[in-house]
């Protein structure tokens, strides 16, 4: 399972040389890839990240199951809840690069929110109508599966 927190400069992360970065077509014979991902508002956005990494998998490969739990701490009611709606605006690049052929054998793209917030738990089904996922491609083909969860 990979992981990004907040420690981590993904603006930096690009300026490294390819040699130095994650390259995921070393690993032809990967079946499932997890990764988690700590969002911390106002932070550097993952998906460039994100996106430059699934743009490493080269065809062939053996990938069939991609998870990925995106970790976000919700604001309270009274805060500024913007980023429900815009934390995805990059995902359509997400979904253009997952729905290219070098995903051929892919059989599901599994998004999880883990949601940590302090209101405690209930907040999820209310979180799903917020957030706006663009993913013309994978929903067309049935492969993105979306959840949401309560950690608090």
């Amino acid at each position: 399972m990979g992981l990004i927190s907040d420690t981590v400069d993904l603006k930096a992360y690009f300026s490294l040389p390819p040699n130095e970065r994650f390259d995921l077509s070393h690993n032809p014979q990967l079946h499932v890839l997890d990764l988690k991902i700590d969002v911390i508002q106002r932070q550097d956005d993952p998906l460039p990240w994100l996106d430059d990494l699934f743009l490493t998998v080269k065809a062939p490969n053996s990938l069939e199951y991609i998870n990925i739990v995106y970790a976000l701490y919700l604001p309270a009611p009274y805060m500024d809840r913007s980023i429900n709606t815009t934390i995805f605006d990059e995902w359509k690049g997400v979904d253009m690069t997952l729905s290219s052929m070098e995903f051929g054998m892919l059989k599901e793209v599994k998004l999880d929110f883990m949601l940590e917030n302090p209101l405690g738990y209930g907040v999820a089904p209310r979180f799903m109508k917020e957030v706006d996922l663009p993913s013309p491609m994978l929903v067309a083909s049935g492969l993105l599966a979306v959840g949401a969860f309560d950690t608090s």
